[in-house]
């Protein structure tokens, strides 16, 4: 879930979190929903598909380090 994933970035210190799927062959749009876990976020958070997360990450770890 979405909302634990954000939950264990906020509890690690993370100000805000990207979060992405991991399968390449799945392109649909994740919807960040009510998911009735009544888990409480107190930071950003934006979820991507896995190619645009692989994309992020590349440009994060070619132009950034």
């Amino acid at each position: 879930l979405i909302s634990k994933k954000a939950q264990h970035a906020e509890e690690a210190g993370a100000v805000a979190a990207i979060i992405a799927d991991n399968d390449l062959k799945n392109d649909e749009i994740i919807h960040m929903i009510d998911d009735q876990t009544k888990i409480v976020i107190n930071i950003p958070v934006v979820s991507l598909g896995a190619k645009d997360g692989y994309s992020l990450f590349f440009f994060f770890s070619i132009f950034l380090s």
